[in-house]
């Protein structure tokens, strides 16, 4: 982060209330025990079961979490924030970069305290209004054009993508991964190893690949995967850390604790969510119905309200203006969301981040870094309308050095250029090692 932001500024991380240390949320003893609700593209009764499902986990979460459920959500968080500010005893003002879940907090704070804002940056932009009404359709906008950029990255790179042979055309990669995944509904594979064995569905997988849509670093592994299962090949699954990873890990029920005590929307009757089903499976072919619905499926019968919700009205102009980062495409947090938000505040840019995965470091830019370098070193913003490219293609093997070859230089600037090269470099690993840390699904 520090490559990034330069060397003037010591950075502050917390455990929001409801994760880890803070107000734990968790809902069974051993998270284990939790029930796993299947997508609801799996079978004609999978979103009748997530529904059930859901029924039983706020149930649990209610009887489990009665004293400190009330006291989570995002407003809270961003009291808390404020009060972190303060106790720093410095100018009394905020610089925030948030990802992800980080904008709805970082647009709620912006919004209940907007004269203690300074440098604020969303990425990766949810749309609030809509994550506080509890019925978003608006999420997966975008998830049918990533999964188009997978298959049509694939042909062009087939050096490095494995689901690329001869005379391959999108097509017909899409064609027999979407084969494979439908055979999984009725014949699911086992792959044994010499400790173990793993049972490998249309669930596992398909969530599997909706995860790695938000990292391109990891696409060719997952094409390697993918063509390994369609080959009868399983073992492969494991270089993407198939099955269904650490059950151990209570957060996705700290998640929903967070959000769903200041959902909106509430119903005790499963034909009430039709409408969203029907919305999202209208907003994307291949995941509307598996993801778009799933948080708001076991959010609509939460039984405790968080005490505080933020309620107010938007379109709130900042101390400082706010600058909104938002990928072209990305799965989960579409371009139009980024949009949407800035409008609720007057004097904010947003800047089109040209790359997929989940927020601008999906698919770094270099053009992206420095705008945030510039916004955060002395509040410069993007003009209106800018937009960055990605410095790194899909399915390459594009090297660090070869994306600064232009900085190298020739003649009397040779040592100037060379200086700037080594800076760029620093910054776009910086920018590398960040996107590892991109993993998905979080919203």
């Amino acid at each position: 982060m520090e490559s990034i932001l330069g060397e003037h500024f010591n950075f502050i991380s917390f455990d929001p209330r409801g994760v880890n240390f803070t107000l734990p949320f968790s809902c069974y003893d051993d998270t284990e025990q939790a029930p796993n609700s299947a997508l609801g593209n799996s079978s004609d009764v999978a979103l009748g079961q997530s529904y059930a499902i859901g029924t039983e986990v706020a149930l649990q979460c209610q009887r489990t979490n009665n004293q400190t459920s009330a006291l989570l959500g995002t407003a809270y968080v961003a009291r808390d924030i404020i009060r972190i500010v303060d106790a720093l005893g410095e100018d009394g003002l905020l610089k925030y970069w948030g990802f992800s879940y980080g904008t709805l907090l970082g647009a709620t704070v912006a919004t209940m305290f907007p004269e203690k804002m300074d440098r604020v940056v969303l990425d990766g932009v949810a749309n609030a209004k809509e994550y506080y009404a509890g019925w978003e359709p608006q999420s997966l906008t975008d998830l049918d054009a990533v999964v188009e950029g997978f298959y049509s990255g694939c042909i062009k790179s087939p050096s490095t993508c494995a689901l690329a042979s001869e005379n391959a055309t999108l097509e017909s990669i899409s064609m027999k991964v979407e084969k494979l995944l439908e055979s999984l509904k009725y014949e699911p594979m086992v792959m044994i190893s010499d400790h173990s064995s793993e049972l490998i569905t249309y669930d596992s997988v398909k969530t599997r690949m909706f995860s790695l849509f938000y990292a391109p670093k990891n696409w060719p592994l997952l094409a390697g995967a993918l063509q390994g299962l369609i080959d009868k090949d399983p073992n492969q699954w494991n270089a993407i850390g198939g099955g269904s990873g650490d059950q151990s890990d209570p957060t996705p029920l700290a998640l929903f604790g967070i959000r769903c005590g200041e959902s909106a929307f509430r119903t005790h009757n499963f034909s009430s969510l039709a409408p969203l089903l029907e919305e999202v499976a209208n907003v994307s072919k291949w995941g509307g119905l598996d993801f778009g619905a799933s948080n708001n499926i076991q959010c609509s019968q939460w039984l405790v309200t968080a005490k505080e919700i933020y309620r107010g009205n938007w379109g709130i102009r900042t101390n400082h203006p706010v600058l909104v980062i938002g990928n072209t495409y990305d799965p989960v947090t579409p371009l139009v969301s980024a949009r949407n938000v800035s409008e609720s505040f007057p004097g904010s840019v947003v800047l089109e981040h040209r790359g997929y995965g989940h927020t601008s470091l999906g698919q770094p830019s270099l053009c992206t870094a420095r705008a945030v370098r510039a916004y955060f070193t002395n509040g410069t913003l993007p003009s209106n309308g800018t937009i960055c490219e990605a410095s790194v293609p899909l399915f390459s093997n594009v090297t660090v050095a070869s994306v600064l070859q232009p900085l190298n230089g020739n003649g009397t600037g040779r040592g100037i250029a060379r200086r700037d090269a080594a800076n760029e470099e620093a910054l776009l690993r910086a920018l590398q090692s960040l996107s590892s840390g991109v993993v998905g699904p979080a919203l």
